[in-house]
């Protein structure tokens, strides 16, 4: 069971009138959450829970420490457990709807991150100089994708092999597999039309910031 770091404490009313028993009578949590459940009531205190519902007894189950695995279906999960004690002559009861919430949908894979990994895991014949300067001129790139002064895709790319010619030429031939992926995902964003829109500019700009990143590290 996957425990998280938070507890959700849930308190009772702090006065208990007379004879009986009382249960927060709703309570939500995130799936694998621990919930403690508090009871008020003079005598011990037992509970019906449906399975799914792991739990832990103590202080005469008048503290019920419980959690829930989320749904493999995506759905929230509704509970109703049912507290039960003898006061005095009589059999009391309480119920409490537990409304586990779905889990969070996992993190989209990045494709383009995990390639560039994979090619950089690759080539062998690179050095830690030859990333470097690979990152340094993507960085260089990414602000040239913003440049309103450069109208077309054509002009951009002709833009970037001139400003990025010298850190090309110390690369010669390395990193050739690298360099390819990326020159193929800027040409995935760039408008049919070949004319930059601002979308279009801020995407080419991230994907060269982006195989920065994995290239070399840092931001």
């Amino acid at each position: 069971m996957r425990r998280a770091a938070l507890l959700l404490t849930l308190l009772c009313p702090a006065a208990l009138f007379g004879q009986g028993l009382k249960v927060p009578p709703a309570v939500q949590a995130r799936p694998g959450q621990l919930v403690v459940l508090r009871a008020e009531c003079p005598s011990d205190v037992e509970w019906r829970v449906p399975p799914e519902v792991q739990i832990d007894k103590s202080e005469g189950g008048r503290k019920l420490v419980l959690a829930v695995e989320p749904d493999a279906t995506g759905k929230p999960r509704v509970f109703v457990l049912t507290a039960f004690a003898a006061v005095g002559q009589k059999a009391v009861f309480a119920d409490c709807v537990l409304t586990v919430a779905p889990a969070a949908p996992p993190p989209p894979v990045d494709v383009f991150k995990n390639d560039l990994a994979a090619l950089l895991a690759k080539d062998k014949s690179a050095t830690a100089d030859d990333r470097s300067n690979l990152a340094a001129l993507y960085r260089q790139a990414a602000p040239l994708a913003e440049d309103e002064q450069i109208a077309t895709g054509g002009q951009l790319l002709a833009a970037v092999r001139k400003a990025t010619e010298s850190k090309a030429l110390k690369l010669g031939s390395k990193l050739t597999e690298v360099r390819r992926r990326v020159a193929d995902e800027v040409g995935r964003v760039l408008p049919e039309d070949d004319a930059l829109t601002g979308d279009a500019r801020r995407e080419i700009a991230a994907v060269y910031l982006r195989a920065a990143e994995a290239v070399g590290g840092g931001p």
